[in-house]
């Protein structure tokens, strides 16, 4: 039963299922004190846009994820970007197309990928090749694409799911790209692991 006192949040229930522990609180409910407002543009004037906020513009494009105009005067505004190669710096990709290129050619499976018949084909001779010749080298490709390269895949999914909130950060705060004293904490950390 909840609390009907508002001030105390504790609702005096602790559920466990052995291995967590759940403390439940009540929320406060404050809807006779929330009115709708609707805002419309009309309702800002430039001035109080350009002194309370920070305007932003983005422009996605094709070289670039997104090209972003930040502040409303013509003459004293910056411009951000975050190009695909950053894109692709931020989630690890390279790096890990890289090592996986070097086990590869170490293992010889990229000979045996290269040489894979293609599977788009109308003719039935062909596509029978690539089946024949894909699961004659199976056990190979299971035991490359194995436990030994689970790591790096791990890794590059934390990436993909890294480089979105990195490229908010620099959209906002700058990141290291566009903010000159992050850059030179930066510089400072990796001379003192070079010290060590």
């Amino acid at each position: 039963m909840p609390n009907l006192n508002k001030n105390i949040m504790f609702a005096n229930t602790i559920k466990s299922d052995r291995f967590s522990v759940d403390f439940v609180y009540n929320r406060r409910n404050n809807y006779e004190k929330k009115a709708h407002i609707d805002l419309v543009l009309e309702d800002f004037s430039l001035d109080e846009v350009d002194t309370m906020y920070q305007p932003m513009f983005l422009d996605p494009g094709r070289k670039s994820i997104f090209t972003a105009a930040i502040g409303m005067s013509p003459e004293n505004h910056s411009i951000a970007r975050c190009t695909t190669k950053e894109y692709y710096h931020f989630t690890g990709s390279i790096q890990h197309l890289k090592k996986l290129e070097k086990l590869k050619a170490e293992s010889s499976i990229k000979e045996i990928e290269t040489a894979i018949p293609s599977p788009k084909t109308l003719s039935c001779d062909v596509y029978s090749s690539y089946v024949d010749y894909t699961l004659s080298n199976i056990t190979a490709l299971f035991s490359f694409y194995g436990f030994r390269t689970a790591k790096s895949r791990f890794h590059l999914y934390q990436g993909r799911q890294r480089a979105p909130q990195m490229m908010v950060s620099m959209l906002f705060n700058g990141g290291t790209k566009y903010n000159k004293q992050k850059r030179s904490k930066k510089k400072k950390k990796k001379k003192n692991k070079k010290k060590k």
